[in-house]
């Protein structure tokens, strides 16, 4: 009797240690970390948001005035937002890359769960969190300055008169692959063992994908490459055309790159080259 009384109290405390933990992970981890990433996406959001939105305030050069209805921008004006976008990509991977991998975008997210370098589940944790940081960017934006973001609905993507959903997809698409490949090459652990320079480069180079992409697209629909951003961006304004552009475009290129990079570029442990 005594040794079934031992045995099921020693049943009882696995079961209870078994909850016990279960319930510490999810009351210790989750809330942080979807905090964490709120925050990050927030911050990014409300950049990125800006820069769309003010061409007279802050630095006289960030606003959604520079994309007009018509499709007209100056190159210059063009240059701008594209600098202050990957400006901004390139400050928050310096300072996040280290503690989180600075999961932004949940296109990059996308390619990072294919090449099993964060879980699937990491990955809609993640892609939640961006979203939501995005409205609240948004929003927070909106609040500030109603007349100005509903003049230009906050900078939402939207594609150009001059251009259509098919361009538009393929621009997204390619871009978003140009972003993703650089992402991949950064974050290749292989090659970081032989190029301690990559870690250091890292966020200057996938900022410099980031300006490249915006300068190239701003013209044909302002620029998505973040499904997150378009999405917190809408959800506020109510501004939803070819919103599924920016899903696709982005989770295409994404996952064109993410396997592309995988299966032809990325180095193995093991390889070894003849010269």
């Amino acid at each position: 009797m005594g040794c079934d009384l031992h045995g099921e109290s020693r049943i009882e405390e696995v079961e209870f240690t078994y909850v016990f933990s279960v319930h510490s992970i999810m009351n210790l981890y989750i809330p942080p970390l979807l905090i964490y990433f709120y925050l990050l996406t927030f911050v990014y959001l409300l950049l990125s948001t800006t820069t769309l939105q003010y061409r007279q305030f802050l630095f006289n050069t960030i606003g959604c005035v520079v994309f007009t209805q018509d499709g007209g921008i100056t190159t210059a004006r063009q240059l701008e937002v594209a600098l202050v976008f990957g400006g901004s990509i390139t400050i928050l991977v310096f300072i996040f890359a280290g503690i989180s991998g600075a999961n932004i975008n949940p296109a990059v997210s996308l390619a990072l769960a294919l090449t099993r370098k964060i879980s699937p589940i990491r990955c809609v944790f993640y892609t939640i969190a961006q979203c939501l940081g995005a409205m609240c960017g948004a929003g927070l934006v909106r609040v500030m300055t109603p007349a100005l973001f509903d003049k230009v609905d906050g900078g939402a993507n939207e594609i150009s008169k001059n251009a259509n959903a098919t361009e538009s997809l393929g621009v997204e698409f390619g871009c978003t692959f140009l972003l993703v490949m650089t992402v991949m090459a950064a974050t290749d652990s292989i090659r970081a063992e032989t190029n301690k320079h990559i870690s250091t480069v890292a966020p200057l180079v996938i900022g410099l994908a980031v300006t490249v992409s915006h300068f190239t697209a701003i013209p044909v629909d302002n620029c998505s490459i973040n499904p997150a951003r378009s999405f917190g961006v809408a959800a506020i304004s109510g501004n939803w055309n070819d919103h599924w552009v920016f899903w696709f475009g982005p989770y295409l290129g994404a996952t064109a790159a993410a396997l592309c990079y995988t299966y032809l570029f990325q180095v193995s442990a093991d390889s070894t080259f003849p010269f």
